[in-house]
């Protein structure tokens, strides 16, 4: 028997099939299943056709999970592998999706599983329902003479994979922008543990691993892990450098994207205290951010360089407060950044770019302010909070943007709090308590919301005591440190959050004990050590985070009963 009639088979099937439905192809390998796949594809139409074409045993054991899950016109397994392991893993499948036939209805069209001839005995007792309920069973035979087409089956069972990791990836950053990295942490291990698996030396493959190791490292950011975090964008660069080497129309973004990963490189350097390997990395990424405005001064690459500049002018800055005397250079950089940002918005600015445009005259002000320009600092906060009041109001149910007015506000209570005006700070950061309330209320499950109105009440806190409003600083730090328990205790492993408790109890027992709460006061602030102890045995960014902690509370005169990290006992 020809493929011609199996193909004529299945034309005339599909042409009558309703609802949904089971076929089974057994042939030896590719050169008698091709013509009847391109079938199935021809039906289906664009899009509408999943081809599952897994490489090893191991690969076929998890196409369960694809398969009921997906809704299309039709799902296409294939896996003509033969000998014992093969046979194995389609045991184990078949099974499964046996015991699952109900939500195979998710295809409305057929499911069409192929195996090897040698396994038809096995697909007929290991899946008896759906062997009873099959629709058409096809056995085409290999063309003589014709060469096996292993680069088209590599081809199609990669880019499977890729898409399955691009599903997985996309859970990953679901959970980062709700702020669960804890949840997120094993997602990204097992993604990388799968793309390693998966590598293929090919572009689309290197920037599949090039981005699940990156996505690795951002959930290392937001656990508060930035040595983690530059493990595994060193991990990816190399890549980047490989890909941003090519020719061709992917060019120009290969080289954006090797910018964007030198310029996390350099911000986590900085973080760790490599100041001299951050300024590298970033001015690099500034020069080649320059190269690709010149090659193309579309929106995207002035942003791109907008954001190269912000960030090394943040860097000077922190330079700057170490006692280097960047505060020009930092100034002049934020200055160039706010100039590309204000061309970016143009005459008729879109929301986002406003906010955009809002943060860099933030940062701008705050450098001013450094520079003792307190009448230019405070033009910056208010233009930047005007910014961001107009971006909100654009989009009344963007609660991300509503909070980052929050964000100006707050800095302008700052601003005022520098220059003496306890009264006109407190009540602006009271506003801002309020805000942050109400939008924490909207997105419940926001961890970040949660931490960033435990700041703000915090803030009021020490403004209150400044003023000494002992009862009112009293209050506000107790609603800072509730919230600030209910963030740590959602996310253990961070230690960025863990600190913010340990702070928020300091700060506490320092008002209890002003108030004659001695108790109390030693109550809070053996808690304080003990977060402060936690922090330092874990190592990493979380011992500096502990010695820290652990010096502030002896600082303040606190000599907790249990000690504190060895580093401030010893000197």
């Amino acid at each position: 028997m020809s493929a011609g009639p199996e193909c004529e088979a299945l034309r005339t099937h599909l042409e009558w099939a309703d609802g949904s439905w089971v076929g089974f192809v057994f042939a030896e390998d590719e050169r008698a299943t091709l013509p009847l796949r391109e079938v199935v594809l021809d039906w289906a139409g664009p899009g509408g056709a999943d081809v599952l074409l897994p490489e090893t045993p191991a690969d076929l054991r998890e196409v369960v999970r694809e398969l009921v899950t997906r809704r299309s016109r039709a799902a296409w397994l294939e896996a003509t592998g033969a000998g014992p392991t093969w046979e194995d893993a389609w045991r184990d499948v078949l099974v499964r999706l046996d015991e699952r036939r109900e939500r195979l209805r998710r295809i409305e069209g057929g499911l069409i599983l192929v195996g090897h001839p040698s396994a038809k005995e096995l697909f007929r007792t290991a899946a008896p329902d759906l062997w009873s309920a099959r629709a058409l069973v096809l056995e085409p035979p290999t063309p003589e003479g014709s060469p096996r087409p292993r680069q088209a089956k590599r081809r199609d069972a990669a880019s499977w994979e890729r898409r399955r990791i691009a599903r997985r990836f996309a859970e990953v950053e679901a959970l980062l922008a709700q702020g669960w990295a804890s949840e997120a942490l094993p997602a990204s291990e097992a993604l990388v543990r799968r793309v390693e698996r998966a590598a293929r030396d090919e572009p689309a493959a290197l920037v599949l691993e090039a981005d699940v190791e990156e996505l690795a490292g951002r959930v290392a950011m937001q656990l508060g892990e930035p040595a983690e975090a530059r493990r595994r964008y060193l991990l990816a660069l190399p890549l980047r450098r490989r890909l941003a080497r090519g020719r061709g129309s992917e060019r120009h973004r290969r080289r954006a994207e090797l910018a964007r990963s030198l310029s996390v490189l350099g911000d986590l350097a900085a973080e760790l205290g490599d100041a001299e390997t951050a300024e590298a990395e970033l001015a690099e990424s500034v020069a080649l951010r320059r190269r690709l405005v010149r090659w193309s001064d579309d929106r995207e690459s002035l942003a791109e360089l907008a954001i190269g500049w912000s960030l090394l002018g943040d860097l000077k800055l922190a330079r700057h407060d170490a006692g280097d005397g960047r505060l020009r250079e930092a100034i002049a950089a934020l200055q160039e950044a706010v100039r590309l940002r204000e061309r970016i918005a143009g005459d008729s600015p879109d929301p986002r770019s406003l906010r955009l445009l809002s943060v860099s005259v933030g940062k701008l002000g705050s450098a001013m302010a450094r520079d003792g320009d307190h009448p230019r600092a405070r033009a910056c906060f208010e233009r930047a909070a005007e910014l961001a009041r107009r971006v909100a109001d654009s989009d009344p149910g963007n609660v991300a943007w509503r909070m980052e007015a929050t964000v100006s506000d707050s800095r302008l209570a700052d601003a005022d709090r520098a220059r003496g005006d306890l009264e006109g700070a407190l009540e602006r950061y009271l506003e801002v308590v309020a805000e942050r309330e109400r939008l924490s209320a909207e997105d419940p499950q926001n961890i970040r919301w949660k931490e960033l109105t435990a700041a703000a009440f915090g803030r009021a806190s020490d403004t209150a005591s400044e003023l000494e409003d002992a009862t009112r600083a009293r209050r506000l730090a107790h609603r800072a440190l509730g919230l600030a328990e209910e963030v740590a205790w959602h996310d253990p492993q961070h230690p960025g959050r863990q600190d913010v408790l340990g702070r928020a109890l300091l700060r506490l027992a320092t008002l209890e004990r002003r108030a004659g709460r001695q108790e109390a006061a030693s109550r809070l602030v053996t808690r304080a050590a003990e977060v402060a102890r936690r922090l330092y045995d874990r190592g990493g960014e979380a011992r500096r985070r502990g010695r820290d902690l652990a010096r502030e509370i002896r600082a303040g005169g606190w000599d907790p009963e249990d000690g504190l990290p060895g580093p401030v006992e010893g000197g």
